[in-house]
C-alpha cells in the first residue's frame, strides 16, 4: 500500500515537473534553443526553427551559412549573393526585456543598442524607414562598405506566453529599399 502511494506520488511529482518545464518554455532547464533550417521545394521556401521559441519562412531557397552563437543569428545566403541573417528567442534573454516590457519599449531599446554600436564602433548612422507598433516591428537602414543593410526587430507571442523577438537584417548591393522593406515585413509576418 505505501508502494503505490509513494509511486503515485512521484509521478505526479515528475509530471509537474514536466508541466512547469513546458509552460517556461524549456528556457531556464535547458539555456540551448534546437535550431533547424529546411528547404520546402514545393512551396519554395526555406523555414528557420528556433524550437522552442518560433520561426520565419524566407521565401525562396536559402543556404545556412554560419551561426553566430553569442548573438543567435543564423546566417542565409542565396544564389544571388543576398545575405540574410536572423535571429530569434525571448524577449528575456536581454536585460532590457525581462520583466513584463511593452512590445514597443522592446524595439526601441534594441534599436537603440544597435544604433549605439553602429554609430561608435562602424561610425554609421541608422535611418529609421519604418515603425509600425500595431504590427509590432520597426526598420532601419544603415550602409556599411558600400552595401546597404536593412534591419527589423520585432516581437511576437511565444507558444509558451512570453514575448519573443524576431530580428532580421538584410544585406545586397542591389536590392532597393522599397523590396528590402517588403521582403523583410513578408519574412517577420511569416512563421509563428
Amino acid at each position: 500500500m505505501n508502494i503505490i502511494l509513494v509511486n503515485r506520488f512521484l509521478l505526479l511529482f515528475v509530471s509537474m515537473l514536466v508541466v512547469t518545464g513546458l509552460n517556461s518554455c524549456f528556457h531556464r532547464l535547458a539555456p540551448a534553443s534546437k535550431t533547424e533550417a529546411q528547404y520546402d521545394a514545393k512551396a519554395n521556401s526555406t523555414t528557420y526553427t528556433v524550437l522552442p521559441h518560433g520561426n520565419v519562412i524566407l521565401p525562396g531557397k536559402w543556404e545556412a551559412g554560419k551561426y553566430a552563437k553569442t548573438s543567435r543569428q543564423q546566417y542565409f545566403y542565396r544564389a544571388d549573393t543576398t545575405t540574410m541573417i536572423v535571429s530569434v528567442g525571448l524577449c528575456s534573454s536581454y536585460e532590457f526585456g525581462k520583466g513584463k516590457v511593452a512590445d514597443a519599449d522592446f524595439i526601441n531599446s534594441y534599436y537603440n543598442m544597435e544604433a549605439n554600436y553602429q554609430i561608435k564602433l562602424q561610425e554609421q548612422t541608422p535611418v529609421i524607414l519604418e515603425s509600425d507598433s500595431a504590427a509590432r516591428y520597426k526598420i532601419w537602414m544603415v550602409r556599411a562598405d558600400g552595401i546597404d543593410q536593412y534591419y527589423l526587430c520585432g516581437t511576437k507571442d511565444c507558444a509558451c506566453k512570453e514575448c519573443s523577438y524576431r530580428t532580421l537584417i538584410l544585406k545586397n548591393r542591389k536590392i532597393n529599399q522599397a523590396d528590402a522593406i517588403a521582403l523583410l515585413k513578408q519574412v517577420f509576418a511569416s512563421g509563428k
